[in-house]
């Protein structure tokens, strides 16, 4: 049995209910639990915005292509066509974009470098990979490679490790759930480190959904590409903080 809850009301609120329950066309109980969730619903929204990502790939125009000596012979004629399938084509149906939205709060962000990352996609360029894309055959999966940082030698005294850029973005959601945004966005050095194998990296940016969040917790996997992240020295700790400091702002309800 439902428990009861006793409702009083003003006199002069009776001609409210009477309008309430006329727009929802129920009875009074289910108008009064209908006005409730809309309230609860319009509050959590005032903390919570619509956010709209960008998940997928950028095809950065950095890799030279049209310098390429063996050149297939259906480009003998208009070398420009080359690089232009490549970059117009070939590369953003291999890989696409998507965009995800979630009702979310950005609570914390850094931009780090030397990250190590496990499972950076790669697609070989190969002459039958062009040719076949000249035929309208887009369907590439086989001839893509998956990369990790440590499979790079970097040869520098001062910087070890491959220098990528990511940057981290921190959300807490309307859900009670937390989603990390990763943007790789620097990955030039490894485009240059496999040019001679004729491998294309593109930059990329996907997320996790963490249930709680964890000071101890060292690495991430992301949710569409299965990129295996060690997070940051301290960044777990660093998030905390921000949310403690966050915790102590006073918001004046005016």
């Amino acid at each position: 049995m439902a428990p009861q809850k006793m409702l009083y009301i003003k006199e002069e609120d009776i001609g409210l209910i009477d309008k309430a329950q006329l727009c929802s066309g129920e009875n009074f109980s289910n108008t009064v639990v209908r006005a409730l969730r809309w309230y609860v619903d319009s509050q959590q929204d005032i903390d919570f915005e619509l956010q709209k990502l960008t998940i997928g790939f950028e095809c950065a125009a950095d890799f030279p292509f049209y310098s390429r000596q063996n050149i297939p012979e259906e480009f003998e004629e208009d070398e420009e066509a080359y690089p232009n399938l490549v970059f117009d084509e070939l590369l953003p149906k291999v890989f696409p974009k998507t965009k995800i939205t979630f009702f979310g709060a950005e609570i914390f962000s850094s931009q780090e470098k030397y990250v190590d990352i496990r499972g950076i996609p790669a697609l070989s360029i190969h002459e039958n990979i062009i040719v076949n894309a000249f035929n309208g055959d887009f369907d590439n999966t086989k001839h893509i490679k998956l990369f990790n940082t440590e499979d790079f030698d970097y040869m520098s005294e001062e910087i070890p490790k491959m220098p990528i850029s990511v940057e981290f973005t921190v959300f807490s959601t309307r859900g009670g759930k937390y989603l990390i945004l990763v943007d790789l966005n620097d990955l030039k050095e490894l485009r240059d480190s496999v040019r001679e194998e004729e491998y294309y990296i593109p930059d990329v940016s996907d997320y996790c959904v963490l249930e709680k969040l964890d000071e101890k917790q060292t690495s991430i996997t992301t949710e569409t590409y299965g990129l295996e992240i060690v997070l940051p020295e301290n960044f777990m700790r660093r998030v905390f903080a921000t949310i403690e400091a966050a915790s102590q702002e006073k918001h004046l309800d005016i």
